[in-house]
Parts: structure tokens; sequence; C-alpha cells
């Protein structure tokens, strides 16, 4: 073994697996729960490191939050506490063991032990725009949809009021600012159209057959628009060149 005749008894810094200290003395077991400090080295105290939940001078004992799961002369099983029992651990598995129930939870034993505190029903934490979700221990306060003025829960069906620029349908806070728009587009455009048939003819007052032809052209263009408008999201958005070109062939 060359680590050994090198390192152990040639060059005298290292100790074989399981010894530790200038003169390589035997480890302690730590109950299979933890490492020798030093070992394999001609350094560290030969003191066990224990592992999580465990503690001692062997490692032989459990620590607050964990209980013993099992043990013999040989080995020792430390399990982790409910996650409702507070410092002070238990006395087996489950919250019902539980010594001390941990904030956010109370201790009922007709209903199984430590019992989560619903903080949404009790202290009503969250402010106007937000809603509570219980959480097991706590709660957490999210925010209500941009449609709500104040809500019960996540989404427009659950709002108190509707925000401004939205108006309940079918049970839901709907948008209705775009309608507002769209309907105000609609008013300017005819009366777009009008000023440019009034304007027409008072211009062209003294002449009657040019006062026909532009108003002509104004209302193709009227048609042209209305029709452009109705229609624009069902035609393509433009004829690519090669279709131009052969247009102008034809012609």
């Amino acid at each position: 073994d060359l680590h050994r005749w090198l390192c152990v008894e040639q060059a005298a810094v290292c100790c074989p697996d399981g010894f530790y200290g200038p003169n390589c003395d035997p480890c302690p077991t730590c109950f299979g729960n933890g490492k020798c400090k030093g070992n394999g080295t001609r350094k560290g105290n030969g003191k066990c490191a224990c592992d999580e939940g465990y503690t001692g001078d062997n490692c032989d004992s459990c620590t607050e939050e964990y209980y013993q799961a099992f043990r013999d002369e040989a080995k020792l099983l430390c399990s982790r506490c409910h996650k409702a029992c507070a410092a002070g651990g238990c006395t087996g598995a489950g919250p019902n063991a539980c010594r001390v129930c941990r904030s956010g939870w109370v201790m009922d034993p007709a209903r199984g032990g430590c019992v989560d505190v619903d903080e949404c029903i009790k202290e009503a934490p969250c402010t106007g725009q937000q809603f509570c979700v219980n959480n097991e221990g706590s709660y957490s306060c999210l925010e209500c949809d941009k449609s709500c003025d104040g809500c019960n829960g996540d989404g427009p069906d659950l709002c108190e009021k509707c925000a401004t620029g939205y108006e309940l349908r079918d049970g839901m806070c709907t948008d209705t600012s775009n309608e507002k728009r769209n309907q105000y587009a609609t008013f300017t455009r005819y009366l777009t159209y009008l000023g440019l048939c009034i304007a027409t003819c008072i211009v062209l007052q003294n002449s009657t057959w040019l006062a026909a032809l532009v108003g002509l052209a104004v209302a193709v263009y009227i048609s042209v628009s209305e029709y452009w408008l109705n229609t624009a999201p069902q035609q393509p958005a433009a004829p690519s060149p090669r279709i131009l070109d052969e247009i102008l062939q034809q012609h």
C-alpha cells in the first residue's frame, strides 16, 4: 500500500483510516452518526462532529427538534419533529406528539394535536387591494386583479367592486375602456366626413358640376375608408412587388 508506506510510515503525516492525532490513536465510533475530527491525519482532537439531528460526545442522542425513531446497541436513528412543533421538540411523529406548538399553530388534542391557525379569518391582515391565502403556520397576501376594487380571491370574477374603466358583465369585471375609445373614434370619423361634405358645398357652391365631381370623390373616399376599416383584419397586408409588376404590365 503506497499510501500507508509513504504517508503513514515514512513521512509520518498521515494516519490509517479510523485513527487520528500525532500518535494515530483510534477514533471513537460516533455511533455511526458523525465523523471523527482528524480522521486519517496527524491532526484533530478525535471528538465526534455529529450529523444534523444528533448530539452527545459519541453522537448517541437526538437534538431537541428530533425524536428517537430507532435505537439498539450499535445504531441510533433520529427523525425530525413535525413542522408544527416549536423548540422543545416532540415525543414522536406527527403534530400530536409536539410538546409545544410553533407560532401559527394551536394545540387542540381533540383534533390531533397542533392545528394550523387560519390567520385570514382570525386577523384579516391584508390591505384593501390584496386577498389573503392561508398557509400551514402562516399566510400570504396576494394582489387583486387589476379589474378589481377590493377582492375575495384571484381573478376578475372575485371582485368586491369593479375598478374604474371596468363593468360587471356575466359575473366578471370587464374592461370597457376600449369600447368607449372605439365609440369616440367612430363619432370623430363620421364628424370628419360631415365636415368634408360641408366644406365641399361651401367652397364649390358656384360650380355645380365641379361640386358634384368633388362630392363624388369625397363619397368614394368615405366608402373606401369604411370598407377598409371593416375588412382590414381579413385582408392581406399588401400585394407583393411581383403582383404589382404583373398588374402594371397588363395595363
